[in-house]
């Protein structure tokens, strides 16, 4: 879920970014008017391969947050981003 100011953030605009050895992926989408969303990317890795990640949000002010990790595959099962996305207050 976004949150802008504490709130929940209707119609950010939500990318994620996968990053493995072979290639980039970037989807997007705009957060529901209770602030959820869903992404889904598809990518190509093997078990034992680096995956980067990260997921950038913008109000539609403009205002701008990004989280973003590191993975190394173990499984062949799906990598989750449980986090919310949250503006920090002002």
């Amino acid at each position: 879920m976004t949150t802008h100011l504490g709130n929940p953030c209707p119609h950010a605009s939500v990318f994620a970014r996968v990053t493995t050895k072979y290639g980039t992926l970037t989807v997007g989408t705009t957060s529901l008017a209770d602030g959820r969303y869903r992404l889904v990317v598809p990518f190509s890795a093997r078990v034992n391969d680096n995956l980067d990640w990260s997921v950038e949000a913008y109000t539609p002010e403009f205002e701008r947050l990004e989280l973003s990790g590191h993975r190394i595959i173990v499984a062949r099962a799906p990598v989750s981003v449980d986090q919310p996305v949250d503006f920090p207050i002002r």
